[in-house]
């Protein structure tokens, strides 16, 4: 017995020297990875980290962080969170988080594809590099829902197309999300348009189509259902290719409308966009150990079953989202634009 017991602590003690030589050495594999991992497992355990939205209290990337937010801090063994910084349409944050000390306890959710147009447009007050930043997970496409005002003298998505006079739109800006969806489904369409910006988030603009202050608004699904549900806006169309799981019965855009070529482009373009809707992303330079450690943290969480429990309660589309894939996606949107279509995309969403 005594032989068995002494075999077992010196395989142990050989295992424990493989792993400090390697790490030691920088040696990549098994080991490096156990310590790496440790390492940032020990440095979260406790601490705060803050999850930043570009926009106010209410919308749905709000909604979003605060979801998920609990299961996260449980994950990571500390506290998270939320903090609001809206302002010009999600850039001031997103220039924030860019520039931010990269310790690994600062994140913000953003639309990657609004920040990926911000970029490719150079848009007045984008002053950061998307290639640069650190990505860590996507939370899943949301399908764009077309609503009208129950106030608005428009009812359906033929009624726009022959619109005689300009339809009013509300957005937080031209290059978020909700604002890209307006600018390039009514450019696609040719509805004389009237896009109203400077509200604090999604959840502001769709209350000013509740008042009557403005026709319309684009939204995701997820924040669609709930208006819809309440009979405080009107669906008229799916922006994609199929209909929403939480629209069954509404039509998408492709259905209902005949598209020219350029049209087409267009609204290919949007359904593009949809497919990054919600990223979480962190400064630059990030250590590595930490990136991962945090990229497994979302994976995790965004493949537990309460969580997505929650989130179907919530009506809030939740689908895991590798880096590597909402980066490719987002970075796509910088460099799949020919000229003549970036000139227009600088037209609809630069252009005040």
């Amino acid at each position: 017995m005594a032989e068995v017991v002494d075999s077992g602590r010196r395989s142990a003690t050989a295992w424990l020297l493989a792993i400090i030589a390697a790490g030691a050495v920088g040696g990549a594999g098994f080991p490096s990875q156990v310590q790496a991992a440790g390492t940032a497992a020990d440095y979260y355990r406790g601490r705060t980290v803050r999850l930043v939205v570009g926009s106010g209290a209410g919308g749905g990337y709000d909604s979003y962080a605060r979801l998920l937010a609990p299961f996260l801090a449980k994950e990571l063994g500390g506290d998270v969170l939320v903090e609001n910084r809206p302002g010009a349409g999600g850039l001031l944050a997103l220039n924030q988080i860019y520039d931010a000390d990269p310790d690994g306890l600062l994140m913000m959710i953003v639309s990657g594809s609004g920040a990926a147009l911000a970029q490719l447009l150079g848009q007045e007050g984008a002053s950061f590099d998307l290639q640069r930043m650190t990505w860590i997970a996507g939370l899943g496409a949301d399908t764009p829902i077309v609503m009208l005002s129950p106030r608005s003298s428009f009812r359906s998505l033929a009624e726009l197309i022959s619109a005689d006079h300009p339809v009013k739109w509300a957005a937080s800006g031209r290059s978020t999300g909700q604002g890209l969806w307006i600018s390039v489904f009514t450019h696609a369409l040719a509805i004389p348009s009237n896009l109203i910006t400077g509200y604090k988030g999604s959840n502001e603009a769709s209350l000013a189509a509740m008042r009557g202050e403005v026709d319309g608004i684009i939204v995701t699904a997820s924040s669609a259902h709930s208006y819809a549900q309440d009979g405080q806006l009107l669906p008229i169309a799916a922006i994609g290719h199929e209909r929403s799981t939480l629209f069954p019965d509404l039509p998408t855009v492709f259905e209902q409308a005949t598209l020219t070529a350029d049209a087409s482009w267009w609204m290919e373009y949007c359904v593009r966009v949809a497919e990054v809707t919600r990223t979480i992303i962190g400064p630059p330079d990030l250590p590595a150990d930490r990136a991962r450690f945090l990229q497994d943290a979302f994976q995790k969480v965004l493949s537990d079953p309460a969580v997505l429990a929650a989130a179907a309660t919530a009506d809030r589309v939740l689908v895991y989202q590798t880096p590597d894939f909402v980066r490719g996606q987002s970075l796509d949107l910088l460099t799949g634009v020919d000229d003549a279509h970036r000139e227009t995309l600088k037209t609809l969403l630069v252009s005040e």
